[in-house]
């Protein structure tokens, strides 16, 4: 048997820890950013942090070149509106939806960074 949580045990500690944290963001980042690095970050240099951020970054340039598709194939088909939009703003609308991700997710790793340098939630 194994001593790994079961993804039903990291759904219902999830679950507890969003109904009892104040700052939602912070569950978020330890359920999944910080319990990624956690193991490791310790132990890594400077250089390896970089790398580690880079990686993270490139992931903001994939959601990039994404966005459009799946505004296209996942939101217009769930939201007719969406279609009327997309060719009113050409590609605007992709552009700020990226720049709201990719500012989020720079948020969201600036914050793991204190989590795991600090070891307190923000």
């Amino acid at each position: 048997m194994s001593s790994e949580p079961t993804i039903v045990d990291r759904m219902e500690s999830l679950i507890l820890q969003w109904e009892t944290a104040s700052n939602p963001q912070t569950v978020f980042l330890r359920c999944y950013l910080v319990d990624l690095l956690e193991a490791e970050w310790s132990n890594l240099s400077n250089e390896q942090r970089t790398a580690r951020y880079a990686d993270y970054c490139h992931v903001n340039e994939v959601l990039a070149r994404t966005v459009d598709r799946v505004q296209d194939q996942v939101l217009e088909p769930a939201m007719p509106g969406m279609n009327l939009i997309d060719v009113l703003m050409g590609p605007l609308d992709e552009l700020v939806v990226s720049r709201l991700i990719t500012g989020w997710r720079e948020t969201v790793w600036q914050s793991a960074c204190r989590l795991l340098d600090t070891g307190a939630p923000d």
